[in-house]
């Protein structure tokens, strides 16, 4: 899966590529005298998408019918939904438990959540490139048409901060640049708009914020109704096997009661 892989300086957090064939080298940005192996190796991946943008729609009506909004979500929002893009994490591959950071500013709260969503990652399929020229996109021998436009361009200052704290950390084993795909949602109900995204791997809608579930005619107060009047009955009523008729019978009554002012209210 893995091609080519580049060195992060110890020292600086500049992306190298070593000399082929050379033990020593030194960094070209800070200076530092390297040898083969100090660094850690870093690879550039990105996520092939499984999820067409129709399929995407798919999803996200399917999660407006769903019993985590107001009954309502489903007809009375109003949503847009993007097309492909793709955002990049730095991803430290430890000993212990993986570190993630972010290596551009985040569009939405929601996205930060992709880092933990399974997917299928290949290598990009570039040739290596310092920092600077890969943010311009004219590494050497390339052009910025040889990037694919839709890839999120990295924020160099996040991306040697990322490297430098990971060549501190003793457990990290390597570093991998991940370009994660999604669809970006923006939709309103009853006034309000918030966001959300579906990931092009599986199709999960991930959402930071909501619309709450409005209580339905006071159900709390319905609920405890309820449940006195079932408490009332298996005291008050003699005989065993006559107090269990009768909670039954009622609690067979008042359930789809319930579920039908939920499903009609919100």
């Amino acid at each position: 899966m893995i091609e080519t892989a580049e060195t992060a300086c110890p020292q600086c957090g500049a992306l190298l590529t070593a000399p082929h064939q050379v033990d020593t080298f030194s960094c070209s940005y800070c200076g530092s005298s390297l040898r083969m192996g100090d660094g850690l190796r870093l690879y550039r991946l990105v996520e092939r998408p499984l999820v067409s943008r129709e399929a995407a729609a798919g999803f996200l009506r399917a999660w407006f019918a769903g019993n985590e909004g107001p009954a309502d979500l489903e007809t009375a929002a109003r949503y847009e939904l993007g097309g492909l893009r793709y955002f990049p994490f730095l991803r430290t591959r430890r000993n212990g438990a993986d570190r993630v950071a972010p290596l551009a500013p985040l569009p939405s709260p929601e996205v930060m959540s992709l880092a933990n969503v399974p997917a299928q990652l290949v290598a990009a399929g570039r040739a290596p490139s310092d920092v600077s020229r890969e943010i311009s996109g004219e590494a050497a021998g390339q052009s910025a048409a040889d990037v694919p436009p839709e890839w999120a361009p990295l924020d160099e200052g996040l991306l040697r901060d990322g490297v430098r704290r990971a060549s501190a950390d003793l457990e990290a084993a390597e570093l991998l640049i991940e370009q994660r795909a999604y669809y970006p949602v923006h939709y309103s109900y009853q006034g309000e708009h918030y966001s959300a995204l579906v990931d092009a791997g599986a199709g999960r809608v991930l959402v930071a914020r909501r619309p709450a579930r409005r209580e339905v005619l006071g159900e709390r107060k319905v609920a405890l109704g309820a449940l006195a009047l079932l408490f009332g009955e298996a005291v008050l009523v003699p005989g065993l096997a006559a107090r269990i008729v009768v909670v039954v019978a009622t609690a067979a009554g008042l359930y789809p009661l319930l579920r039908w002012a939920l499903a009609h209210h919100g």
